[in-house]
């Protein structure tokens, strides 16, 4: 009898205090979210953390600073005969009689451009100034004409006339310096406005390329890929107000591919 009772004693007991059951059982403890875990958002794993955790962790996102860097453009530039079209230039310039002037001009025109002989014919045109001081003459295609190039040799050239046949005439240097009759690659060097510069601290590499983190949301962030230009990585241009995690970039990486591999990805 005492059994029986004592029983029904401990079966009350656990129906009235269930608090004695192990919490690993409990299926929604075990369901509370993760202070840091990813989320698949449109194709892409989306981290989340907690602000509170990105604080312990010292995890830090801005907008970039703006900043600039140099372009280099590589053209190619025809050499003209400057010691001949010197010598024209001085003998037509020279001349009283007008049909000697005229064979000296088409000499101009035949060495060089029509635009070149139509130039000498103002005192204060730079192409006389080249053409006395015997300077490189070299004719460059294309749309873009900078005002300054320079040749491989170190040459610097300043664009004095646009020619007839829609090159720029640059001249530089000592005529002796560059060969006649020749061409050769020209450079520019210009200083365009940045996209974003990223800093080394705020990229993580994977696959050969290099990437960042930006934080979409207070407690989201997402990886962006960068744009490699000659003196660094950049942001696409539509990012450029982006905020972009510059410390904590190594554990949001590790977070994400911690979480992707549990989930086989």
């Amino acid at each position: 009898m005492m059994r029986f009772i004592l029983l029904i004693f401990l079966l009350a007991w656990s129906v009235a205090f269930p608090a004695w059951a192990d919490d690993d059982d409990d299926p929604q403890a075990a369901a509370l979210p993760s202070p840091a875990h990813t989320q698949m958002v449109n194709g892409q794993r989306v981290i989340i953390i907690d602000s509170a955790i990105q604080a312990q962790n010292g995890i830090e996102a801005k907008p970039l600073g703006t900043g600039s860097y140099a372009q280099s453009l590589i053209l190619t530039g025809q050499v003209f005969d400057s010691a001949a079209l010197a010598n024209a230039y001085t003998r037509w310039h020279n001349a009283r009689d007008p049909a000697l002037r005229k064979l000296y001009m088409r000499t101009l025109i035949e060495r060089g451009d029509a635009a070149i002989a139509g130039a000498v014919a103002d005192a204060r045109s730079p192409v006389i100034r080249a053409l006395t001081l015997r300077q490189a003459l070299i004719a460059v295609p294309g749309a873009t004409q900078p005002l300054h190039l320079k040749t491989e040799s170190g040459l610097d050239l300043t664009r004095i006339l646009a020619l007839d046949d829609g090159r720029g005439l640059y001249a530089g240097g000592d005529a002796r310096s560059v060969p006649a009759g020749t061409t050769m690659p020209v450079r520019s060097q210009e200083t365009i406005a940045a996209t974003k510069i990223v800093p080394s601290a705020a990229v993580v590499w994977r696959d050969g390329k290099p990437w960042a983190y930006q934080r979409t949301q207070t407690q989201r962030f997402a990886r962006i890929p960068l744009l490699v230009k000659n003196d660094g990585l950049h942001l696409p241009p539509d990012l450029g107000a982006a905020e972009i995690v510059i410390q904590g970039a190594q554990l949001l990486f590790s977070e994400e591919f911690r979480d992707e591999i549990d989930a086989g990805d």
